[in-house]
């Protein structure tokens, strides 16, 4: 029993650690399906140090054609880097939108 109880504590830590380093974005076999997932973790975890997310040439837009994604605070904000790199090859326009006091992001 006492073995139960570590592997569950392992396994839950790892759900909400924050995110560092890079993340691939699209596609089936990335960490994230689509910049929607990826933002949404950033902000509900939040980074531990630099974070790149990598827009894959299998990025197919987002869920339901959303044009726009706002990107609101996260924690660890303004302590380390955020950076989207997109492959050449993606043509799928969106825009990131973030309140004035993130300009910079």
């Amino acid at each position: 029993m006492r073995y139960l109880v570590v592997l569950l504590s392992l396994g839950l830590a790892g759900l909400w650690a924050q995110l560092s380093g890079p993340y691939t974005v699209g596609g089936s076999a990335a960490n994230y399906p689509h910049l929607t997932a990826a933002f949404s973790a950033l902000m509900s975890q939040g980074v531990s140090g630099d974070v790149e997310f990598r827009l894959t040439a299998a990025y197919a837009g987002e869920p339901g054609g959303t044009p726009t994604l706002r990107l609101t605070a996260y924690p660890g904000m303004g302590t380390y880097s955020v950076k989207l790199t997109v492959d050449p090859s993606v043509t799928t326009p969106v825009t990131v939108a973030t309140p004035r006091r993130l300009r910079g992001f």
